[in-house]
Order: C-alpha cells, then sequence, then structure tokens
C-alpha cells in the first residue's frame, strides 16, 4: 500500500507549549515586531492562561529563551514528551531540568485539558482546510531525493494558537512534525483561513521539512568526514528556496514558482536563487538518468555554481 505523503494532526504536547507561551510576554513581543492579529483561539487562550504568568513553567521557557533555545528546541521538548505523563524520553541539558513537571502542573491549574475539550472546533476546521491542501501533496519523493531518507511519519499541524507568525519544525525519533500558523491577514483582520492561500500552506511545510532534513543530511555527512564543501546558513537558505521553487513548479505550476523566486530574490535578498534552482533540476534530472545517487555527490557543484552566480550578480554593473 502507498505511504500517505503527510498525516495532519494535533499534538497535545504542542498546545502546551503554545499556551505556555500564550501566558508570556511572547504575544506582546510579536506584535511590537509586527502588528497583526493573531487567530481568535490564540487570543482567547491569552487570556484564559494570562492569570498563570507567573508559573514556574512560563518563568522556565522565558529563561529557555532568554538562553538562546529556539521555538524548534522547545517544542521538540514537549513532542518528546509522553502522553499523558510528560516525562521527557531523550536527555536534555541541565537548564530543562523539573520543566516537564513545571508544565504538568501548569496544565493542571488552568485546566487545559477541558479548555482544548471546549474549543475543539477551531483546530477540527483548521485541520479539515489544511488536509485539503497538504494531505496527498508529492512531497516525500522529492525530499528522499535531496535529503536522504525521510521520516517514517511526516506530519502537519495547523496551528490556531501560538506563535502566531512563525512555523517550527522539529524530528523526534520517527517522527517530523512541521507547526503553521493561519496566513497573516492585512492590517486588523482575521487571519486567512488556511485553504484560502494553498500555496502558502504548500511553501511553509515543503520549506520547513526541506530545513530540518538537510541539516541532519549535512550534520551527518560532516561527522562522517563526507562534506566536501563548506556549508553555512547562506547555502541552506539557497538550497531551501531552491528547492521550494522546484517542489511549487511541480505541485502547483510553473507561475507560482517563478513569482516565489521573484519574491525571495526582491524581499530576502536570494540573488542567486535562480541559479540555484537550475542546479537542482540539473541535480534531479541526473538522478534520474542514474548519474548521481545522492545529493551529497553533487553538492560541490551546486555550491559552486551558487557562489559564482552569487558573485557576478554583487559585481559592478550586475543587475
Amino acid at each position: 500500500m502507498a505511504r500517505a505523503q503527510i498525516e495532519i494532526v494535533v499534538d497535545n504536547g504542542v498546545r502546551l507549549l503554545s499556551a505556555a507561551l500564550a501566558a508570556s510576554n511572547w504575544p506582546e513581543e510579536e506584535q511590537a515586531v509586527h502588528r497583526h492579529r493573531a487567530h481568535l483561539h490564540a487570543r482567547q487562550t491569552s487570556d484564559r492562561v494570562k492569570p498563570y504568568a507567573g508559573h514556574l513553567a512560563v518563568r522556565q521557557l522565558e529563561a529557555l529563551m532568554a538562553k538562546g533555545y529556539t521555538l524548534d528546541d522547545l517544542y521538540g521538548y514537549a513532542l518528546d514528551l509522553t502522553d499523558p505523563g510528560l516525562e521527557p524520553r531523550g536527555t536534555y541539558p541541565v537548564a530543562f531540568d523539573g520543566w516537564n513537571a513545571a508544565l504538568r502542573d501548569f496544565a493542571e491549574a488552568a485546566d487545559l485539558p477541558s479548555w482544548w475539550a471546549e474549543n475543539e472546533a477551531p483546530w477540527q476546521a483548521a485541520c479539515e482546510q489544511a488536509g485539503q491542501i497538504i494531505g496527498r501533496a508529492p512531497v516525500v519523493a522529492l525530499l528522499d531525493a535531496f535529503c536522504g531518507t525521510v521520516p517514517e511519519r511526516l506530519c502537519f499541524m495547523p496551528n490556531v494558537s501560538y506563535p502566531s507568525e512563525k512555523q517550527i519544525c522539529v524530528l523526534s525519533g520517527d517522527t517530523l512534525l512541521c507547526v503553521v500558523p493561519p496566513p497573516v491577514a492585512w492590517g486588523d483582520n482575521e487571519p486567512w483561513p488556511f485553504d484560502d492561500d494553498a500555496v502558502y500552506v504548500l511553501r511553509c511545510a515543503f520549506a520547513e521539512y526541506a530545513r530540518v532534513l538537510m541539516l541532519r543530511y549535512v550534520r551527518e555527512a560532516q561527522s562522517n568526514g563526507e562534506l566536501a564543501v563548506a556549508w553555512d546558513e547562506t547555502l541552506l537558505r539557497l538550497f531551501v528556496a531552491g528547492a521550494v521553487a522546484v517542489f511549487l513548479e511541480q505541485a502547483v505550476s510553473p507561475r507560482e514558482s517563478g513569482a516565489y523566486v521573484l519574491m525571495e530574490r526582491r524581499v530576502n535578498g536570494l540573488i542567486a536563487l535562480p541559479e540555484a534552482v537550475e542546479q537542482l533540476k540539473l541535480y534531479l534530472a541526473a538522478r534520474e538518468a542514474g548519474h548521481s545517487r545522492h545529493f551529497l555527490e553533487y553538492l560541490p557543484q551546486f555550491s559552486a555554481f551558487v557562489e559564482s552566480a552569487a558573485g557576478m550578480a554583487e559585481s559592478p554593473g550586475a543587475l
């Protein structure tokens, strides 16, 4: 039987951490960066948990972020907790000690299980909307071609809580979970439903999957002494954006892919993105013809062409 492409889920560990985030100073910090209206359920959750802003779980969350732990780090921890029980399956730095017990107490104090049961409708509506778009999107084969083995469970969680503007992607065991908020609307309007912007959902999910899996792929190659190029953040950004463009061309249309490339060049300064896309297409063609089995073999050529294209773009008189 063919493997399902993407499983649509609602994970209580993620919802718990989002509730703790809602009780913290995160909602205000989001608004300070970019004024927008979060989902109604996110705002209602914030109202419910604000009395617990001084709870140990919330203070430890803020302390972890102050130490430099990312949202991916924190949500990875939440995904690793048993349900029920909230016991971590893995080992974590000392800064995480006792956080699971504090989160358990926070959930009980705010009676979050009852809150979620009473407010299941917005989660289910978001799952239905996202599922129509991404549930069978052809992502596995392309991720496998670029990033090596894809985890057994590829999951997507539409997030109607916090964070309301950031995507999260975490790998835990055989599960890769991408958490995506609804598209932010203009001004002070409610965010758009997920099915109002299918390209947004596809773009966000594929970009996050590709980012996390490529980082794992490169780190494994580095540890095995197999990495023949100097891997950096710029190369990662170009790879991810290029892979998204290839995916959009295959899953949606060349027009959408071209619009995405143009946006990334103008908004995010990825001048060498067209060349990166062409190099990824050349690799896929070589792989299809049996000339290249793994992207690792092609990475030096990809890196060299991208660096050359970036150099030409930065030279005097470049368009």
